[in-house]
């Protein structure tokens, strides 16, 4: 980890990489929380900061809000440095919004606000980041490419004016390779207008 954001630093210049956010993993995959993750995040958080204290680091990147308020307890007992808490949400999430086969809008606002007003309580300082939303979860969501898709972003970003510190669509294409090629079969026109399909 240092040398990855030492070589960031010698490339980009620290001005540059001050403005970057490190975010230790993604959703706990192939790991329990709070140990061994806690080990992981602490080592990379004193790896970055050792670079530069000034740098952003922080965690856990879970998904369904979990482990928020969690995270906070252990990095602060431990004495890891954190600049913000990240973590992941969908409508979907069947665990946070009852809906069976149709997503609710507003749980996802709902929900995240909760989990913020519960990061005041114990921090106020504290940059809340979450950091993967969308209409629904997966690559291959029959909603992702439809009208009311791109209304639940511009509604949801409004609903979480001043809630989150960071909010980030995940993903802009199904068209994405994550853990195994995808197959896709993908139509569209070409600049001579031409439909083709791959």
């Amino acid at each position: 980890v240092r040398a990855l954001v030492q070589h960031a630093s010698s490339l980009f210049g620290d001005e540059e990489v001050k403005t970057w956010s490190f975010e230790v993993w993604n959703e706990l995959w192939g790991m329990d929380f709070p140990m061994p993750y806690m080990s992981l995040y602490n080592a990379s958080s004193r790896a970055i900061k050792s670079v530069n204290k000034e740098f952003k680091v922080g965690g856990p990147a879970t998904a369904q809000l979990k482990h928020v308020i969690d995270f906070v307890k252990e990095a602060t007992k431990m004495s890891s440095p954190f600049d913000f808490v990240s973590t992941h949400m969908y409508p979907t999430d069947d665990s946070l919004c009852d809906q069976h086969d149709n997503w609710n809008p507003d749980c996802l606002p709902f929900r995240v606000t909760q989990t913020r007003e519960a990061l005041y309580e114990i921090s106020k300082e504290t940059d809340f980041y979450l950091t993967e939303y969308n209409v629904g979860c997966c690559i291959g969501y029959p909603q992702h490419d439809t009208e009311g898709a791109a209304a639940f972003a511009f509604r949801t970003i409004g609903q979480l004016d001043n809630v989150t510190d960071v909010l980030s669509w995940w993903t802009f294409s199904d068209i994405f390779e994550e853990g195994t090629a995808v197959d896709q079969h993908v139509e569209y026109m070409n600049i001579d207008g031409l439909m083709t399909v791959s």
